[in-house]
């Protein structure tokens, strides 16, 4: 991403060599309901796993909560359906965007491998 904003490198990226069908029209889909209500959109587009469902699902996620990685996983969670994949990926890119400090220090805290992962976090986020 080079420090872009996700929305920003997805626009790119698709602009660059990934804008055919129905690629293109999933990432519209999913940008253009930005506005939008996660909950209500995530069931319009389609709660299931299957990729034209869960595509314009996690670029909703992302575009909508590019800075906000806490909301962005707790919409996804209650919006029920297939929402461990699009978290897997919508949190991996917010995430990768936004570093370790957006991950709500209470998510972590009660974790059995806690003092593992915060060791891993800091190798990759040295500003942790």
């Amino acid at each position: 991403m080079h420090g872009e904003l996700p929305t920003t490198a997805l626009q790119r990226v698709q602009a660059e060599g990934f804008d055919r069908h129905p690629f293109s029209q999933w990432i519209e889909k999913g940008l253009q309901s930005a506005a939008e209500e996660t909950r209500p959109t995530i069931k319009d587009f389609g709660q299931m796993c299957e990729i034209d469902a869960a595509f314009p699902c996690v670029i909703h996620l992302i575009s909508k909560y590019e800075n906000d990685l806490k909301t962005a996983m707790v919409e996804n969670a209650m919006a029920g359906g297939d929402s461990a994949a699009r978290g897997l990926i919508a949190g991996a890119i917010i995430g990768a965007y936004l570093g370790a400090a957006a991950i709500p220090e209470r998510w972590l805290s009660e974790l059995k491998a806690y003092d593992h992962i915060v060791s891993a976090l800091a190798k990759i986020d040295p500003e942790q």
